[in-house]
């Protein structure tokens, strides 16, 4: 004969407090893909990874990647092209000393708009079409100028030997730091010596 066991009750969970999240950085976002995260530092943010009991625990609604590289897009977007003749002498010149050193890839300036919240645009590539774009108030000076320059062709040599034009990747440095070594070479063989006597760095 067998002793009867007590009756069974089902154990009812605890309710689970939210979980507060480790320190929260002010400009923290919700990480959904590691693949984003030089992007998201690029537009001045940080991706945080979150258990579904730290969301939870939040508080407060923030954004996630994705979000803020949409939203970025949405903005580059409406970049202006900024005809030649409506540009100042010195921007023009500028201008000129970047179309020389950036052959055969054209180059226009643009009034062009934050892309994010916590960041300006001093340049901008279009993958599509191969354009580069250099904001106005970068062709004020030379140095300025060539700097943005150099980050842009970075990223048109990076696009083309990678298919991605990602900001702060390896493939990235690599490509700028070829570009700036040809454009010193460039300026130490005298190939852009008319066009730097109307150069103000």
């Amino acid at each position: 004969m067998v002793t009867p066991t007590p009756e069974v009750k089902p154990e009812i969970p605890e309710p689970r407090v939210p979980r507060k999240p480790k320190e929260l950085p002010e400009n923290a976002v919700i990480r959904t893909s590691g693949k984003f995260d030089n992007t998201i530092k690029h537009l001045g943010y940080e991706s945080v990874s979150f258990t579904q009991e730290e969301l939870n625990g939040l508080g407060k609604s923030i954004p996630t990647d994705a979000d803020i590289i949409n939203d970025s897009q949405k903005r580059l977007r409406s970049a202006e092209v900024v005809p030649d003749e409506k540009l100042g002498s010195r921007q023009l010149s500028h201008l000129k000393l970047a179309r020389v050193v950036a052959t055969p890839v054209s180059v226009y300036a643009a009034v062009i708009p934050p892309a994010s919240d916590r960041v300006r645009t001093a340049g901008l590539y279009g993958t599509t079409t191969g354009v580069i774009y250099i904001n106005l108030d970068q062709l004020y000076s030379g140095r300025t100028t060539v700097d943005t320059l150099v980050h842009e062709l970075g990223h048109h040599r990076e696009y083309r030997q990678t298919g991605s034009a990602e900001d702060l990747s390896k493939a990235h440095a690599e490509a700028m730091t070829d570009v700036a070594a040809r454009v010193v070479e460039d300026v130490a063989k005298g190939t852009f010596d008319n066009l730097l006597k109307e150069v103000s760095w």
